[in-house]
């Protein structure tokens, strides 16, 4: 997972299944501007939310992990 911040600010990645349980927080930091890739080969197949709140700004998105 990649995301870009344009500026600096405090960030949470987090990942939820599909019945809307917080499975695991990938980052929970204050970071600079600039492209940061996450690691998530940790997830088993299924179907995941992700949820990237960078400064109260919310965005989500539906991952499909297939294996």
């Amino acid at each position: 997972v990649s995301y870009t911040l344009p500026e600096a600010g405090w960030v949470r990645l987090e990942i939820f299944n599909a019945i809307g349980q917080k499975l695991y927080t990938f980052v929970n930091a204050k970071q600079m501007s600039g492209v940061y890739t996450q690691d998530i080969r940790s997830l088993t197949a299924g179907v995941y939310y992700l949820r990237l709140v960078v400064d109260n700004k919310l965005e989500s998105r539906q991952l499909v992990v297939v294996k």
